[in-house]
């Protein structure tokens, strides 16, 4: 009868030693689950304190980006207007000089004539 006491404390302890196996495997891969989401979090820029999750870095990162990206393109816009509006300006300044001849001829005229 000494046997089968045995075969029970033995499945039992047996069944304690597979859940504690099974634990370490989980807080071991818990462990590893937080050391790739903090060295994830350092290669997006993130907090790395843990605060935030791993989405809200993505959406911050992603908002910076687009922010970045819209100064870029209204810089590159103001710069292309500057340059086509540079000739513009030339043309209306040699008119200005244009106008300002022929008024200073046609007041010449006038004043022969009169």
């Amino acid at each position: 009868m000494d046997a089968p006491a045995d075969d029970k404390r033995t499945l039992g302890s047996l069944s304690r030693e597979a859940q504690r196996a099974f634990m370490q495997v989980v807080v071991s891969a818990e462990h590893e689950l937080a050391r790739a989401s903090q060295r994830l979090r350092e290669s997006l820029g993130g907090p790395t304190d843990g605060e935030g999750s791993i989405a809200h870095v993505f959406v911050e990162r992603a908002r910076r980006e687009r922010d970045a990206l819209e100064q870029r393109i209204e810089s590159e816009v103001l710069s292309t207007l500057a340059k086509v509006r540079a000739p513009i300006d030339r043309e209306m300044e040699a008119m200005r000089g244009r106008l300002e001849r022929l008024r200073t001829k046609l007041e010449g005229l006038r004043a022969k004539r009169g």
